[in-house]
């Protein structure tokens, strides 16, 4: 049977069964390196000792795993070797990546990095509120160039093009655009080779 709820973010679902189990929970228990609060991911495997390990066993059909996109539309990608990577807010930073939404997609290697960092981008333009030019031009230009390298019809110029958008729309008046950048600056950081064949 299928519910509906007016919560807007999943992870709020998260905390009822503790609240109504325990009546309540320890905060300081669940906070991870400097970061404060609490942060539940929505995952369907357990993930031992705070890290993203085992995800390399993720999939029964005998595939290996390629990579992990992490924090939503606005959030990174991460090669398979950060399996082993702690789950702590300045190293998922400094990975190129961040926690977000608290969602996780683990891809196998059959999943095409361009084409969701493509749909990643065009999702961040529609939701751009306009306000602000850097962020309302800035993800319009950033999926337009995605998606012509998706059909192999963008140039290397093209490709660095966006990179130089991205950092100019640092100066958007919120997180969306600052952070619209992080697909495409993460994908093409360690999925480099595939970006580069799929240039005209």
């Amino acid at each position: 049977m299928i519910r509906i709820t007016r919560i807007q973010d999943p992870k709020e679902l998260r905390f009822i069964h503790d609240l109504i189990h325990d009546c309540f929970f320890d905060v300081d228990d669940l906070v991870f390196d400097k970061a404060t609060g609490v942060l539940s991911f929505g995952f369907v495997r357990p993930m031992p000792q705070n890290r993203l390990l085992g995800l390399e066993n993720f999939f029964n059909t005998g595939k290996k795993l390629k990579g992990l996109q992490t924090g939503g539309p606005l959030g990174g990608f991460l090669p398979a070797s950060s399996a082993d990577m702690p789950i702590v807010c300045d190293g998922m930073i400094a990975a190129g990546a961040m926690f977000g939404s608290g969602g996780i997609i683990v891809g196998d290697e059959t999943v095409d990095v361009v084409d969701m960092a493509r749909l990643l981008a065009e999702f961040n333009a529609e939701e751009s509120c306009g306000k602000c030019f850097p962020c309302r031009i800035g993800t319009r230009q950033m999926a337009r160039i995605l998606e012509r390298l998706a059909h192999k019809q963008s140039t290397d110029r093209e490709l660095q093009a966006a990179m130089v958008i991205g950092d100019t729309m640092k100066s958007s008046l919120c997180a969306h655009g600052q952070l619209a950048d992080n697909p495409i600056k993460s994908g093409y950081r360690y999925f480099k080779d595939e970006f580069r064949a799929r240039l005209k």
